[in-house]
């Protein structure tokens, strides 16, 4: 018998006895079983011990996967109330959903059932058994990332039901599982703007490289557009810039292979931007023009410094505020002192820039798109073809067209 199992409840009507059901799983033997998938997506007709039976029926199996939807309460309480620890937890999101200041719902109705994304967010930063986490594989949103509360304290957005509004904001957290090898991101901003994209992305970079130093195998991928209420949103992001803070993943020693997907075609930055990922984009030349393009930033760099001087100014936030422990985690907390500011990127470009640092060791597969990866060397060859892209980015981002 195979070692993984989905169970679905379909959508049709058809008659269900739970009970049955089990006795029928307990008589197939599987006390081998290694992964276990649970749904009951568009179940007609729901039993009350459903979420029970998903983890009576197999307590000793480590690895889980849901889709979004059903990691409803019940199923929350269960799987904290296990004395299993975890290895692998995926929870899947179906194509047909709507997107949420909030997260995802399975319908354009405000008072629909709906999966805000914050009881994932919840367990992900206090759960115990997923301390031992190996492999996660999420959609997620920036905004449970933004620990220090750098994107505004209240945004104001448009959901497709009218004017704008003003909404409070999530509280963000640290999880609990730092020893991932292994991370999939389905990473949703849910903004427009180039400015506040790269605002984003640098809060989802910095996140990732202090939270998950252990990282082997890493996938990020951003839509490119997000399924709203009586809209359809199309978003344009630069999460491959330098600007956008992807440098900073180079502090991930141990990782192998790297994959970041953002639409087709070739990423809309210059070669200098993005070839430190190859050994062949860290020769002087190429640190020459990534130290002229930050040293671009310099009066942007002073901007930054004075809005956060008045956020600082202005209403505390304790890190107490923060969902989880990690805030007591004091050099973790010392290294994100600067998530999500231009100067984090300084600082890493300035690191990796020198013959002392050794960037990405271990590298050896890589996709910046939406294809097979490949080695680093051939990647940058394929996505910038052979310079052309490279030098056509160049002259679009010096008149300030990129």
């Amino acid at each position: 018998m195979d070692d993984t199992v989905t169970f679905g409840l379909g959508y049709n009507g058809a008659p269900w006895h739970a009970p049955r059901f089990r006795a029928y799983l307990q008589d197939l033997s599987l006390g081998n079983l290694r992964l276990f998938h649970f749904s009951q997506h568009w179940s007609s007709i729901v039993e009350p011990d459903q979420a029970e039976m998903a983890f009576a029926l197999f307590p000793l199996t480590k690895e889980r996967s849901f889709l979004c939807y059903d990691l409803t309460p019940e199923i929350v309480s269960s799987l904290t109330a296990q004395s299993i620890m975890l290895t692998t937890l995926e929870i899947l999101l179906p194509y047909d959903v709507y997107c949420f200041r909030d997260g995802w719902r399975r319908d354009n109705l405000v008072h629909g059932y709906m999966y805000t994304a914050r009881l994932l967010h919840q367990l992900l930063c206090e759960c115990p058994n997923l301390r031992h986490l190996t492999m996660l594989k999420i959609p997620y949103m920036t905004y449970w990332m933004d620990i220090h509360f750098r994107l505004d304290h209240f945004f104001t957005f448009t959901d497709g039901y009218g004017p704008s509004r003003r909404s409070v904001r999530p509280v963000p957290g640290i999880w609990i599982c730092r020893g991932l090898k292994t991370l999939d991101l389905d990473l949703h901003i849910h903004e427009r703007t180039k400015v506040r994209g790269d605002l984003h992305l640098r809060i989802a970079y910095g996140y990732v490289a202090r939270v998950c130093p252990h990282l082997e195998d890493l996938q990020i991928s951003f839509p490119d557009h997000c399924i709203c209420p009586l809209d359809y949103q199309d978003w344009d992001y630069r999460p491959f810039g330098l600007s956008g803070g992807m440098c900073i993943l180079s502090s991930l020693a141990r990782l192998e292979r790297l994959r970041v997907e953002y639409r087709n075609g070739a990423p809309n930055c210059q070669l200098a931007e993005l070839n430190w990922l190859c050994r062949s984009g860290r020769t002087e030349e190429h640190r020459a023009r990534r130290r002229a393009i930050v040293e671009e930033w310099k009066e942007r760099c002073e901007r930054e410094a004075d809005l956060e001087s008045m956020r600082l100014r202005g209403v505390a936030v304790s890190p107490k505020l923060l969902l989880g422990s990690g805030h007591m985690d004091f050099e973790l907390m010392e290294r994100l002192k600067n998530q999500g500011l231009l100067r984090d990127v300084v600082d890493a470009v300035r690191v990796m820039d020198t013959d002392e640092f050794d960037c990405l060791p271990e590298l050896r597969r890589l996709a910046c798109g939406r294809h097979l990866e490949q080695t680093p060397e051939k990647e940058m060859r394929s996505v910038f073809h052979s310079g052309l892209s490279g030098f056509i980015g160049g002259w679009l981002s010096s008149w300030g067209l990129l």
